[in-house]
């Protein structure tokens, strides 16, 4: 996942997609993908993107800045398991008032109405999140002097250019599953370049013992990573989060 921004309190009664949203894509392509294939999201110009085996949760997870399955109810099996190449294209520059992002979420919204037929509701429920601050050290990365957000991250690695912390913090969120928020009111963008070695969760294991080590690092892991290179501490606590019930959806046509 990719595409990350935080959401409003809206309506809990139950309402389709405004049929004329502030942006749609020139063209859109949805596709199922071929067995085994990788799943992967590259952000393109203007609030495009190309993603590749992702599904339908992803997009509905995009369309509004959710970060973890748990922010989204009602979608059935298919949602969640079938794999979509989606391509969408923009030959329209965002206006001064419009970011790339905000096209991007108006675009995939207006997506999921047209080939998804997706209706929804909102409603609030108190939910654990994993938050960002700044620790008392402050923070010991540098503004970054690139205009163009770009970055990617591993099971090893984090490395962006002009990323903001809720960018950074989108990306630990699709590292750990553990939705993971900026509370820093840190404004600006940033270069990140965080690398570590799983291995290292071992050390006070005792020799001959037998570890099973996940694929993926954990929040605790990361949580000294961020405080001792990035000037970051990490809380947990419930708050109340607004989710997205899904009413309807159904399978896209191919083209």
């Amino acid at each position: 996942m990719s595409i990350i921004t935080a959401f409003t309190a809206g309506s809990t009664s139950a309402q389709k997609p405004a049929p004329h949203l502030p942006h749609t894509y020139d063209v859109c392509s949805v596709k199922q993908s071929l067995r085994g294939s990788a799943s992967s999201w590259r952000s393109a110009p203007n609030g495009g993107f190309t993603a590749t085996a992702i599904p339908a949760l992803s997009l509905v997870m995009s369309a509004f800045g959710i970060q973890t399955a748990e922010g989204v109810s009602g979608l059935p099996g298919w949602a969640t398991s079938d794999g979509y190449d989606v391509s969408c294209k923009d030959t329209e520059a965002a206006d001064a008032n419009e970011t790339n992002q905000q096209r991007a979420i108006s675009g995939i919204q207006a997506l999921l109405a047209d080939r998804f037929h997706f209706q929804y509701h909102r409603a609030e429920k108190p939910l654990p999140v994993t938050t960002l601050r700044v620790s008392k050290r402050g923070l010991k990365v540098t503004p970054s002097k690139s205009s163009t957000p770009n970055g990617s991250y591993g099971p090893t690695f984090i490395k962006a250019e002009a990323w903001t912390i809720a960018q950074l913090a989108g990306a630990i969120t699709g590292l750990t599953g553990e939705r993971v928020v900026d509370r820093t009111g840190s404004a600006g963008t940033f270069d990140f370049d965080l690398r570590w070695n799983l291995e290292d969760r071992d050390a006070g294991v005792p020799p001959g013992a037998t570890v099973k080590r996940a694929a993926l690092p954990d929040v605790l892991f990361l949580a000294n990573v961020l405080n001792e290179r990035v000037g970051l501490t990490i809380t947990r606590q419930m708050e109340p989060t607004e989710m997205i019930i899904v009413d309807h959806i159904e399978k896209p046509a191919q083209n």
